[in-house]
């Protein structure tokens, strides 16, 4: 527990783990008691069943598909959650990729 160590230990650690590529280590890991979890692309999380199974976990904005967003809900909140301010929101949704055209079909729909 000496944290002058720990960044020899951290790459250490590093370097076992380039190792193996993510798949692999899923591999070696899977089914025993390590806690672990892969770092999956937006992509792979939005199409995992257990992301996509009813829960309202994934929200697609109007017409642009192609941009998943987390719509969290709390597991025991009532509530729905929105998006609001969408000043605040044009610069990260820019940042997504969202065309100005795709940014004003958001707002007319309401979701921004």
């Amino acid at each position: 527990m000496d944290h002058d160590k720990w960044p020899v230990c951290k790459d250490k650690v590093t370097a076992v783990f380039k190792t193996k590529t993510r798949d692999e280590w899923c591999e070696i890991m899977e089914g025993t008691d390590v806690c672990f979890a892969p770092v999956l692309t937006i992509d792979e999380a939005f199409n995992i069943p257990t992301m996509s199974s009813g829960r309202s976990l994934w929200r697609s904005m109007g017409s642009c598909n192609r941009h998943p967003l987390h719509g969290f809900r709390g597991r025991y909140c009532n509530s729905r959650t929105a998006f609001r301010g969408g000043g605040r929101h044009r610069a990260s949704l820019e940042g997504l990729g969202f065309s100005a055209d795709e940014i004003a079909s958001l707002k007319h729909t309401g979701a921004i």
